[in-house]
């Protein structure tokens, strides 16, 4: 019996929203095709999964969420994110009859999350995700 051997390759992206992330000692397959090595920065990542109370049900970095009224959060961090891309998107995978929509803003200490839908003609209560990739 032959022995099969699997080969890694030697770089890693990872593609969100046309943003490219390559790990620490990672290189680029850009790189690799002109012949030199390229590292990143490690990069700050922060995340939250909230449910439509305001609960946080995980997170890495948000530390609290707060829920002011129908369709208004804030989640909070210790971390400066003043410089960070924020992410966020809503997660009801079974609402096919309204068309639902986030709105993620920088906030001092946290971000400000707004979610509405086309089907209640407002801001409405629904769980989300939020991450903030900072270089």
């Amino acid at each position: 019996m032959k022995k099969t051997t699997r080969h890694t390759p030697k770089w890693a992206a990872l593609a969100f929203a046309g943003l490219a992330v390559t790990a620490p000692g990672m290189t680029t397959p850009s790189a690799l095709a002109a012949g030199r090595a390229v590292s990143a920065a490690p990069a700050a990542t922060l995340w939250a999964k909230i449910d439509q109370t305001g609960r946080i049900l995980n997170a890495s970095g948000f530390n609290s969420a707060q829920h002011s009224s129908r369709g208004h959060y804030t989640v909070l961090t210790d971390v400066d994110i003043t410089g960070c891309a924020l992410i966020g998107t809503v997660n009801a995978p079974n609402d096919t009859a309204n068309r639902l929509s986030i709105k993620v803003a920088n906030t001092p200490g946290g971000v400000v999350v707004r979610t509405a839908s086309s089907g209640t003609a407002g801001y409405t209560d629904v769980p989300f995700s939020v991450a903030a990739l900072c270089s």
